[in-house]
Parts: C-alpha cells; sequence; structure tokens
C-alpha cells in the first residue's frame, strides 16, 4: 500500500505518552470555572455575581478525522488555524504523512506535488553524483573504485525490498521521502530517499567517471593545457592517497590466484599501473581493485635490481625486499615441508630453507643501524637468533671450499689486467701456475698428495710463497751446499718446472705474487679466515667498508661474491639463497655481479642488486646495460636524475596524442589525435618522485605507489620447522597443494 494513502488512527482509545497533542486537539472540560475580577469573591448563582465577567475561554474546535487520500483530495489537512493544533513535524511523526501546503484544487495541486516532489528527487540524486564525482576527482580514484561503492550500496534496496517483501518497497520510499523533503523536511527526506538514490546516483557517477578517464586518456580536455593540468592533479592525488595508506598496516607476503598460487612480496601501496595498452571504458568498470604495491616472489628468484639516488628511500626499500624474500622463502619451505612425502615425490618438490644474505657496501654506524633494524624484524618472524650472523664480527671460512673451487676463488680474487698481448698471456698462465702449486702443494711427510694439504687460512696461504719449501713440497732435493736439484725419477715433472720458471727472469712471478696476495689478503683482515660456513646460519649481514676504505670494500665484496657462486653451486646444498647487495656503486668499479646474475638463477640464487645510477652499476656503459638485462625479474626504481637511459631500455606504450586548432585568442572546435609511442615510464615524474615513491617496471607494466616502512610488530610468528598436528595458518594452502597436481610438477606456493 502507499504510504501516503492512509487514514488518521481513531482517537477513542488513544492515550496521550509524549505530548497532550498525542491523540489530537484537547477538548476542555465542561465544569470550567468562570473567571472573575473580584479578589477573594466567588460567583454562585450567575456570573454576575462578584461584578462584570470576563469572557470564557475559547475551546479549541474538537478533531474530525481526515479524508482519505484520493483522487481529487488533499493528502494531509492544509495548515493549522490557531494555537492548539500540532507542530508539523510531530504530526509527521505520528500519521507519517508529509505536512502539505495548500497549493490550489484539483489538477493543479497534483501538479504542483509532483513537481515539488519530483524536484526534491532529482536534486538529491544529482547531490549523489555530485558528491561522488568529487570524492573520485580528489582521491584520484579510478572508475572500478565508484563501482565497488556502488556495489556495496546495493544492499540498501536490497533489505528494504527483503523485509517488506515487495519489489517496489523502495520507490515508494524515495517517494515518500521527495514529497518530505519537498516540503521542509529534508532529514527524514533524505534518508527515505537514500534508499534508491544514493544506488542509482553512484552507478551513475561510476560510468560517467569512467567515460571521463577514457576521455581524458585519449581525446583530452577542450584544449592540450587543460589535459596536462588534469592529469597531472590526478597524479598527484593518487600518489598522496598511496602515502597515506602506507602508513597503516601492511603485510608483507600475501598469496593469490588458484592452483599453486603466486606469493607476491608487499612493498607497501598501490598509487596507479600504466600498461602498454590503454584500458577501454568497459575495462574500467570491470578491472580489480588492489591498493597493494607487489612484487612477485618469482620474480626475486629472476633477479631484480634497485635504482635511486641519495636519500629516496632505496635502503629502506632493499630492507623490506630482502626481508619479505627471506619470510616467503621459509613460508615456501613450511609448506613443501607439510606436504606428505609421496605428494612432495609426485611433485619433484623438495623442501628448501631459506638463506639469505645482505651485503652492505657502505660501512660506518649506518650499517650498525641497519643491522639492528634488520635483526628485529627477522627474530620478530621468528627466526632463532644463533641462525642470525653478522659479518666480520663473525668469522666466514674461505678455505673450507673444495681444493678445485677454492682455487679458482683466490685466482678470481687478485685477477690481473685484461691479457692481450703475448707477454701478458704468458705471465697470467704463469700467476694461475703458481696459484695451483701453492693451494695444491703436498705433504709427503705426512703422507699427503697433491690437493690433500690445501692451506687452511690466509696466513699459512701466504708462507707457502717460498720458492724452497715448493721445491722440497713437489719432490725436489736439495744437495749438500743447499741448492737444489732434480731428484733422479722425478713424481711431478711439470710442477718442478713451473717452480724454475717462477723464480727466474727479471721480475720472478713468485715475487711479483706474493707482494699481489699479501696486498689483498691484508685488506680483507682476516674476515674469510673464520670456521663458519654460509649454511651455518639463514641470514647473514655483511658490511664492508665502502665509504672508508674502498679498496679494502672491493676486495671483500668479490670475495663475499664468489663464495656466494661456490655455495650456490655445490650439488645437494638444499636452500633457496636470497643474496641482496645494497650500495654496489661503490664497489662495482672492481667487483662485478654479471656473472652471478647471468648464472646463478639455475642454482636456487636470487640477487637483489641496489645502486644509485645507471652508470654505476659497471665501469663502462656495455657492462651497465648487461647488468640491467639481466635483471629479469625486473626493476624497482625510486627518485634520481638522469633516468633516461634506465627508461628507455623498459620500452614504450601506445599513446594518443591529441592536437587542437587555434581560433583567434583561444582554441577552436576542431582538432585530430594519432597514436604513437610514448616511454613506458615517465622520467620527469621519476625526477620529481618524493622519498619512498617508486615504480616497479615488470613485464610491460610500470607500478607506482609508496614502500612502507619496515615495522617488525605487523610481522606474523612463524615456526622454524612445520609443527605435527597443526594446521597451518591458511587452509587455501591445502587446497593449492592439491590442486597443484593438476598443473604438473612444481612445489606450491
Amino acid at each position: 500500500m502507499n504510504p501516503l494513502h492512509r487514514l488518521p488512527a481513531s482517537t477513542a482509545d488513544c492515550t496521550p505518552i509524549i505530548t497532550p497533542y498525542d491523540c489530537g486537539p484537547i477538548a476542555m472540560p465542561g465544569n470550567v470555572m468562570y473567571p472573575t475580577t473580584t479578589p477573594g469573591c466567588r460567583p454562585i448563582i450567575t456570573p454576575t455575581d462578584c461584578g462584570p465577567a470576563a469572557a470564557p475561554p475559547t475551546l479549541p474546535p474538537a478533531a474530525t478525522p481526515s479524508a482519505p487520500v484520493g483522487p481529487g483530495t488533499s493528502p494531509v489537512p492544509g495548515p493549522a488555524q490557531h494555537s492548539g493544533q500540532p507542530p508539523s513535524w510531530l504530526e509527521w511523526m505520528d500519521s507519517h504523512r508529509p505536512p502539505t501546503v495548500d497549493v490550489g484544487a484539483g489538477w493543479i495541486g497534483h501538479v504542483g506535488e509532483f513537481l515539488l516532489g519530483a524536484s526534491a528527487g532529482v536534486g538529491f540524486t544529482g547531490a549523489v553524483i555530485g558528491g561522488a564525482m568529487l570524492a573520485a576527482r580528489n582521491a584520484g580514484w579510478d572508475a572500478h573504485r565508484l563501482r565497488n561503492y556502488a556495489a556495496g550500496s546495493m544492499v540498501l534496496p536490497v533489505a528494504v525490498a527483503a523485509t517488506s517483501s515487495s519489489a517496489v518497497e523502495p520507490g515508494w520510499l524515495f517517494a515518500h521521502g521527495a514529497a518530505l523533503a519537498a516540503h521542509g523536511a529534508w532529514l527524514p527526506g533524505a534518508m527515505q530517499m537514500s534508499v534508491l538514490a544514493v544506488p542509482a546516483g553512484l552507478t551513475a557517477a561510476t560510468v560517467w567517471w569512467a567515460r571521463s578517464q577514457h576521455r581524458l586518456d585519449t581525446v583530452g580536455k577542450k584544449n592540450p593545457p587543460k589535459t596536462e593540468r588534469v592529469q597531472q592533479h590526478r597524479t598527484n592525488a593518487k600518489l598522496a592517497a598511496a602515502r597515506t595508506l602506507a602508513t597503516r598496516a601492511t603485510p608483507l607476503t600475501v598469496v593469490t590466484g588458484t592452483g599453486r598460487g603466486n606469493r607476491q612480496l608487499v612493498m607497501g601501496r598501490l598509487a596507479n599501473q600504466v600498461a602498454q595498452h590503454r584500458k577501454s571504458t568497459l575495462g574500467m568498470l570491470t578491472a580489480g581493485t588492489d591498493t597493494l604495491l607487489t612484487i612477485p616472489h618469482s620474480a626475486v628468484r629472476h633477479h631484480i635490481g634497485v635504482l635511486g639516488g641519495p636519500g629516496s628511500g632505496k635502503t629502506t626499500g632493499m630492507k623490506r625486499l630482502s626481508v619479505a624474500s627471506h619470510i616467503a622463502s621459509h613460508e615456501r619451505y613450511l609448506a613443501a615441508a607439510r606436504l606428505p612425502r609421496t605428494v612432495r615425490r609426485t611433485l619433484g618438490v623438495t623442501p628448501n630453507k631459506a638463506l639469505g644474505i645482505f651485503l652492505s657496501c657502505k660501512g660506518g654506524d649506518g650499517d650498525l643501524e641497519l643491522w639492528a633494524e634488520l635483526r628485529t624484524a627477522l627474530l620478530a618472524a621468528g627466526v632463532h637468533p644463533e641462525r642470525i650472523a653478522m659479518a666480520p664480527a663473525t668469522k666466514l671460512r674461505l678455505w673450507g671450499l673444495d681444493v678445485a673451487k677454492l682455487r679458482h676463488v683466490v685466482e678470481d680474487l687478485a685477477p690481473t689486467a685484461e691479457a692481450n698481448e703475448a707477454a701478458s698471456k704468458f705471465y697470467e698462465e704463469m700467476r694461475i701456475s703458481l696459484t695451483y702449486l701453492i693451494i695444491d702443494a703436498p705433504d709427503p711427510a705426512n703422507g699427503k698428495g697433491p690437493g690433500e694439504n690445501p692451506p687452511q687460512n690466509s696466513g699459512e696461504f701466504m708462507n707457502r710463497f717460498d720458492a724452497a719449501w715448493l721445491w722440497q713440497a713437489w719432490g725436489g732435493e736439495f744437495n749438500d751446499a743447499g741448492f737444489s736439484i732434480w731428484p733422479a725419477n722425478p713424481e711431478h715433472k711439470p710442477e718442478l718446472k713451473a717452480i724454475e720458471a717462477s723464480i727466474q727472469g727479471k721480475q720472478p712471478v713468485l715475487n711479483a705474487e706474493a707482494a699481489r696476495f699479501g696486498n689483498l689478503f691484508r685488506e680483507l683482515d682476516g674476515v674469510f679466515d673464520g670456521d663458519t660456513d654460509l649454511t651455518d646460519k639463514d641470514y647473514w649481514f655483511i658490511t664492508v667498508p665502502g665509504t672508508a676504505q674502498k679498496s679494502v670494500a672491493t676486495a671483500q665484496a668479490k670475495a663475499v661474491i664468489k663464495l656466494v657462486e661456490q655455495v650456490a653451486a655445490t650439488p645437494g646444498h638444499n636452500r633457496e639463497i636470497t643474496f641482496t647487495v645494497d650500495e654496489f656503486s661503490r664497489v662495482s668499479g672492481g667487483a662485478s655481479l654479471i656473472d652471478a646474475c647471468e648464472a646463478l638463477r639455475s642454482q636456487g640464487v636470487g640477487c637483489i642488486v641496489g645502486a644509485h645510477s645507471f652508470e654505476s652499476l659497471a665501469a663502462t656503459d656495455r657492462d651497465s646495460k648487461r647488468q640491467m638485462k639481466a635483471w629479469s625479474g625486473g626493476l624497482l626504481c625510486f627518485r634520481m636524475d638522469g633516468p633516461d637511459e634506465i627508461v628507455q631500455h623498459y620500452g614504450t606504450r601506445r599513446a594518443l596524442e591529441p592536437s587542437q586548432h587555434t581560433k583567434g585568442k583561444g582554441y577552436g572546435d576542431e582538432g585530430s589525435a594519432r597514436m604513437q609511442d610514448a616511454l613506458l615510464v615517465d622520467p620527469n615524474l621519476l625526477r620529481r618522485l618524493t622519498p619512498g615513491d617508486c615504480v616497479y617496471i615488470h613485464h610491460g607494466k610500470a607500478s607506482w605507489g609508496r614502500v612502507s616502512e619496515l615495522d617488525p610488530t605487523q610481522i606474523p610468528l612463524l615456526p622454524t620447522e612445520p609443527v605435527p598436528g597443526r594446521k597451518p595458518r591458511d587452509t587455501h594452502k591445502w587446497r593449492r597443494a592439491g590442486a597443484a597436481l593438476l598443473h604438473g610438477k612444481g612445489a606450491p606456493a
């Protein structure tokens, strides 16, 4: 029934509760005393017994029921004619009928009532549309964000229709609310109109906003300057919203997708995504909504570069990326270890424990603060304190490698200039031969042959730069005068010849290499003479003095890189290694990560390389380009000057370039647009980012956003090993593990 077509209730059995007007106008009692003007006198027979009488009070008219609303009648009585009539707002509370104004009789009155209500309804709906558009413009929302609000508001008409068992009840409420608002009762009218006006207004605003944004990205506004201003305002609004969201709680890892799932590392909050092809209006309306700036964990396994100028937030991003990658690897280990052995065998899964290595090439107090923050975050994640180590406080063991690997590492630690002449090539071969003679030297006294008596530290290695010791170790003899002589049947004749060659000539190789390695190990300062292997811990923080002693830092960084390469090449290490290098520009002149990034992916090592600029990645531009091409996992770029070489490396996107004719002092109505290639990453926007803002470029898509600070209180505590009988925190992992059987071999996320 129409809520406007209601008859007033009978007042016969009505009891006033709130005001005397609850049951209609008040009737005065019959035995009212007549008033008098003489004090102390009371009339008994006539009203004039005590003198002239005052006029008796005027009684209000009796309440009469309102006529039912129908054709040719006004829905409610006219305005009150005396003070006894209840106020209009109270009349609405009693009868739920809108107070009306008598605008005339017959059809003219109905037309007036309809126009007033229609104006109120259209005005309220328009206000909803305008408010939604203004909020979307100020906050930089995309169309799918408004779509979500519109979909959420649909609960209003659905709930009203469900509770009233009538599909048209939301429409009647809208009409009733419009009538109330038309006659001044805005608050109750707005409440009733919102049931239908809010969903309709948000839906219209969503479509309108999607078309407006698509037009802005294609043909633009009325003139090119206005188009640029609106686009820049939209970008600034999105970045500002991301900065606000980044201060809230942000997870470190999430799992998306079906099947095995895709584990994502959460860096912060997403502001905007730019792809190689623009979305259509329908694509904007059907796009998904995500506020997290994520990097796939699989991308880290393919190496990621991090570039940013000083003070741009690069180290903050690398700190979060390293911890998130380590936790993601540990979660993968727990997920794989929980699987039954038969399932692991079927999927070809081997649980690999996480091993994180963070090499900071800055040095100084800044590295100590960084180490403290990383350690706090790892402890919050459940890593045992004894499984976290810092070098050089904890000495690494370099000399525990296999003899062949140790020989190659030592050769690479002190390389010579690239040989391009015959003499240089001869010297290089002699140097390699000398390294073999020293490391593989046998010990006849203890019955050890070649390769069974390697040096145990750098001091023992340097002590072997002695021609007499080498001659005797390799089976040479001495006469009574102390001169070296050849034995009758030498067992190691080539080695003895090499020893003779190393001590002959104007510049003996033995003496030159003794000086070279002496300088090297003096700079290494015994950091690699310890008894702890990389695989003995779960997370390493290694600092080298790149600021104060650049040559020392370069030598130590090269040793760490070579050590990681040899550990990764060891069969059966059962580790998922994440190697992070911060401030690599301090040591890039003498150290190189090109070979590591190009060769170690298949051996379970993911590299994260941080530097200040394109030029600081390597000694030459050619090597810098090789390094960037090895980052197949993408690039995380912060604010920097001169990013042109970097953004050109990641290609272009298709974009429309609108133009407009001028007419006099303004712009005309005619113009044109052509399709062209524009850079995927805007270098000017990259220059004006604030510290903490960044862009992640991967697979033809640029994701702009804000990096969140690493907060240990928001990191969930994880067990070091799977707990028997305890269900995982994410029950969907089991479902993904079962669905992984349909996807072939491979570990679940």
